[in-house]
C-alpha cells in the first residue's frame, strides 16, 4: 500500500512546459516586472509605464514617470522615480500614492512585504500598520524578497545576509555571490562569476548547479529561468536536474509563481512565454504522500508519512527527499531547526553539520518548537517541560497541561484538562490562568497572532494591547484546528477536512479554495495543515496521503 502512494504521488506535482516558447508582444521596454499571480509592469526607456492588460492583449498606459518599478502581485506595485521618490499604486483610487522617503532599490514580495535600500545601503521595512518606513540594522547593496520570511541581501563585499523575521536583523549565511533571486516560496538562488548555487535547506548552504549564467529570474523553486552571457534564454528542470535551453536571445527576464514569464531583449522588444500559467487561491497537488505536515516562517517544510518515515521537502526537485529516520511527531524552527518524537516518546534534534539525528534523553507525548529556538514539550502525565540549550536536558516547568502550542516568537500558550487557558509570563517564569475560560484548543502564531474555540465553535483571536478575545464570525465553521502564522496569517480545518482563511479586513474565515490534482480535476480536502506565513501553506490528507501546497 505504501509503495502505491507513493508510486501515485510522485508523479504528481507542479510542472510547466520545459522549453516553453517565447512570442512577441507589441510595445517597447525597458524594464519588465511580473508579480507571483502573473501581474506584468513595464516602464519604457522614458520612464512612462504601463501595465499589461491579459483580457485585451495590450499595455494599459499609466500616469506617471518612474526608474524602477517591483510587482509582488496585482494588489502590491511600487515604484521610484529618478529623484529616489517612492510610489504605492492604489487600484481604488487609480493611481499613485506618494510615500515619505528617499530610495535607489526597491523590492516586494508575493505577499506586499516592501523593503528598500538608500543612496548609502541603509536598509529600510516598510510597516504597513504604520504606513511609514523601519531602519533595519545593517547594509546591503542589493536587496531579494520572496515574501516576509524570506528576505535575502548582498552587501558591497558580495557577502550574504538572511532576515531573521523575528529577531529583525539580517544574520550572514557562508558564501559570496554577485546577485541573488528569490522565489515566492522562499526558494533562493545565486550566481557568483557565472557560476549558479542554490540554497539547500536541509544543510542550511549553497549547493552548486550546473551551467553558467548572468541573470536568473526564480518564481518559484518550479519556475526558474535564466539567460547566459550570449543572452540565451534556459529553464531549470527539476526533473532532470539540467537547464533546457529555449529559442530566442533576451536581456532581461522575470517570472511569477504560477508560470508567468516575460523577457525584453537588448533593443526593448518583449515577450511572454506560452508556458500555461497555474490558477491562483488553488491547492495545487505536490509530489510525496504523507500524514503530517510542519513548515516554519522562512518556508522550509518537514514531514511524515504514515509509517512514520521522515521527509524534507527540496525545492530544487520539487519532490520529498527522504531522512533517516522513524518519528510519530515533528516540529520546524528557523533555519532548519527540526525536532521530533518517535512512537515511545524518545526525542530527537536534527543536526545539520552531521545530517543525522541527536537523541536527546528525556521523553514526550508533544513536542513544539518556535523560531527563535525555545522548545516545549508535555509528556504522557500532561507534565511540562522546557529545553536548556545550555545544559541540553529538559527543565521542568509547574503545571499540567493537555495542549501546548508555542508561537514563533516564543509566546506560549495552553489548555488544561478542564479546559482552563493559560499563557506562560517569561517574567515571573510561571502560567498565568486566563480567568473564565473555557476552550477546546488553543493555537500560537505570534504574541500578537493567538487564537481559540469553544465546545459550541464559537473563535476568538487575542488582542495582546487590550489584552481581550475579539469574537471572530465563522459562518457556523465546525472547527477542527485552526494554525496561526508569525505574520498575522490564519487558517482553519473544518469537520469535513474544508479548509478556510483568515479575512483580516472582513474578520472572517471563509472558503473560496479549489483543490487539483496533477491532471486539474478536482480532488478531496485536507486533514491538516502547515501555515508558514501568509505566502506559503501546506496541507496533507491523511487518508490518501495527497499533499497539497496553496498559492
Amino acid at each position: 500500500m505504501r509503495l502505491i502512494c507513493l508510486c501515485l504521488a510522485l508523479a504528481c506535482g507542479t510542472s510547466f512546459v520545459r522549453g516553453a516558447a517565447f512570442v512577441p508582444v507589441a510595445g517597447n521596454l525597458r524594464q519588465v516586472s511580473v508579480g507571483f499571480d502573473g501581474t506584468v509592469w513595464g516602464l519604457n526607456a522614458g520612464g512612462q509605464i504601463f501595465r499589461w492588460e491579459a483580457s485585451t492583449n495590450t499595455w494599459d498606459w499609466i500616469p506617471g514617470t518612474l526608474t524602477q518599478i517591483a510587482v509582488g502581485s496585482s494588489a502590491a506595485i511600487w515604484g521610484i522615480n529618478g529623484e529616489g521618490e517612492i510610489y504605492r499604486w492604489t487600484s481604488s483610487a487609480n493611481g499613485w500614492d506618494w510615500i515619505p522617503g528617499t530610495l535607489t532599490q526597491i523590492a516586494v514580495g508575493c505577499d506586499g512585504d516592501v523593503w528598500g535600500l538608500n543612496a548609502g545601503g541603509q536598509i529600510y521595512h516598510f510597516d504597513t500598520q504604520a504606513q511609514n518606513w523601519n531602519q533595519i540594522p545593517g547594509q546591503l547593496a542589493q536587496v531579494a524578497v520572496g515574501f516576509d520570511g524570506a528576505v535575502w541581501g548582498l552587501d558591497t563585499a558580495h557577502g550574504i545576509w538572511r532576515f531573521n523575521p523575528i529577531s529583525k536583523v539580517f544574520e550572514a549565511v557562508p558564501g559570496v555571490l554577485t546577485s541573488i533571486a528569490v522565489g515566492a516560496d522562499g526558494d533562493v538562488w545565486g550566481l557568483n562569476s557565472g557560476n549558479i548555487y542554490h540554497f539547500n535547506r536541509v544543510i542550511q548552504n549553497w549547493e552548486t548547479v550546473p551551467g553558467s549564467l548572468t541573470r536568473l529570474a526564480v518564481g518559484s523553486g518550479a519556475n526558474v529561468w535564466g539567460l547566459d552571457a550570449a543572452g540565451d534564454i534556459f529553464q531549470f528542470s527539476s526533473s532532470s536536474q539540467s537547464w533546457v535551453e529555449t529559442v530566442g536571445t533576451l536581456a532581461q527576464i522575470a517570472a511569477g509563481r504560477n508560470g508567468t514569464v516575460w523577457g525584453i531583449d537588448g533593443s526593448g522588444e518583449i515577450y511572454e512565454s506560452t508556458q500555461t500559467p497555474e490558477p491562483l487561491q488553488t491547492f495545487h497537488q505536490m509530489a510525496g504522500a504523507l500524514a503530517q505536515i510542519a513548515a516554519a516562517p522562512d518556508g522550509n517544510a518537514w514531514g511524515l508519512d504514515g509509517f512514520g518515515g521522515i521527509f524534507t521537502f527540496n525545492p530544487l526537485t520539487q519532490e520529498w527527499t527522504a531522512i533517516p529516520g522513524n518519528l510519530a511527531h515533528i516540529a520546524v524552527g528557523l533555519h532548519g531547526d527540526v525536532w521530533g518524537v518517535n512512537s515511545g516518546g524518545q526525542i530527537f534534534h536534527f543536526d545539520i553539520a552531521t545530517q543525522s539525528w541527536d537523541w536527546i534523553a528525556g521523553e514526550l507525548a508533544q513536542i513544539a518548537v518556535s523560531a527563535i529556538g525555545d522548545v516545549w514539550g508535555l509528556n504522557s502525565a500532561n507534565q511540562i517541560y522546557r529545553f536548556n540549550a545550555l545544559t541540553q536536558s529538559w527543565t521542568w516547568i509547574p503545571g499540567g497541561l493537555v495542549q501546548i502550542s508555542v508561537g514563533a516568537d516564543g509566546d506560549v500558550w495552553g489548555l488544561n484538562a478542564n479546559n482552563q487557558l493559560y499563557r506562560f509570563d517569561g517574567e515571573v517564569q510561571q502560567w498565568i490562568v486566563i480567568p473564565e475560560s473555557s476552550f477546546s484548543a488553543v493555537a500560537a502564531g505570534s504574541a500578537s497572532n493567538v487564537w481559540v474555540f469553544n465546545s459550541f465553535n464559537d473563535i476568538y483571536s487575542f488582542n495582546p494591547t487590550a489584552l481581550t478575545w475579539n469574537p471572530i464570525s465563522s459562518r457556523s465553521l465546525n472547527v477542527s484546528t485552526i494554525y496561526p502564522a508569525f505574520d498575522g496569517a490564519a487558517w482553519a480545518v473544518d469537520v469535513d477536512g474544508i479548509p478556510y482563511r483568515f479575512d483580516s479586513q472582513a474578520q472572517a474565515f471563509s472558503y473560496e479554495y479549489a483543490f487539483l490534482d496533477a491532471r486539474g480535476f478536482n480532488s478531496g480536502g485536507v486533514t491538516s495543515l502547515a501555515v508558514s506565513s501568509d505566502a506559503v501553506v501546506w496541507g496533507v490528507n491523511a487518508y490518501s496521503g495527497i499533499v497539497y501546497q496553496y498559492w
